[in-house]
């Protein structure tokens, strides 16, 4: 018989799974952690654990959601608390993106070889595209309010999304490509952030 949890049992129990997976998953990789260690390590059996979860690919999505939620934050706060030149918002969104993606341990996980690959299988095109949609929606929400402030007036809504998945693709083929040439790279990506954000026509 399934064991009935409280929704406070609930609640305690998805916290702690995340933070064990975050672990998990951050020294073993997505393929490689096994749902078993995880259940071991919160002190549930493996058949508890759907009750949580569906998959151990489910579990990796809520915890990248909550990694980017605290980036998301970040950047938020960033642009908010800034009061400068357009030019030089630019680059500290562009860095604020790229430092997210440079140094969170859970999203070099993502990048791993075939890791995305493989969660974009497991959960399907639908959920690939609502997690996605996320981004969407969370940058359009930013360059909106940036707008109000005089900023980008003429970028679209999706123009920092579709400027930040260049990053993280660049990022991605970070180690098949030689130190300077990723270098280089990303200092013409940010040149790229520049050119289509100034407020010229920038989409």
């Amino acid at each position: 018989m399934a064991k009935h949890f409280s929704e406070k049992e609930r609640a305690q129990i998805i916290e702690q799974l995340c933070e064990i997976g975050h672990k998990e998953f951050t020294l073993r990789g997505l393929r490689a952690a096994r749902i078993e260690d995880i259940c071991r390590a919160a002190g549930i059996s493996k058949g508890s654990f759907y009750n949580f979860f569906p998959a151990k690919e489910q579990l990796f999505l809520a915890i990248i959601e909550k990694r980017e939620a605290v980036h998301r934050d970040k950047l938020t706060r960033l642009a908010q608390d800034f009061s400068g030149k357009e030019t030089d918002l630019i680059g500290v969104i562009f860095d604020a993106i790229s430092s997210s993606i440079e140094t969170d341990p859970f999203i070099a996980v993502m990048m791993q070889p075939g890791e995305m690959e493989h969660l974009a299988r497991k959960i399907g095109p639908e959920q690939m595209a609502a997690h996605q949609q996320g981004d969407i929606e969370f940058f359009a929400s930013l360059t909106a309010d940036l707008q109000t402030r005089g900023y980008f007036k003429s970028a679209s809504p999706t123009l920092i999304t579709e400027l930040s998945v260049l990053v993280f693709c660049t990022f991605m083929q970070r180690d098949l490509l030689p130190k300077e040439m990723f270098n280089t790279s990303l200092s013409h990506l940010r040149d790229l952030f520049q050119f289509k954000l100034v407020d010229k026509g920038g989409n």
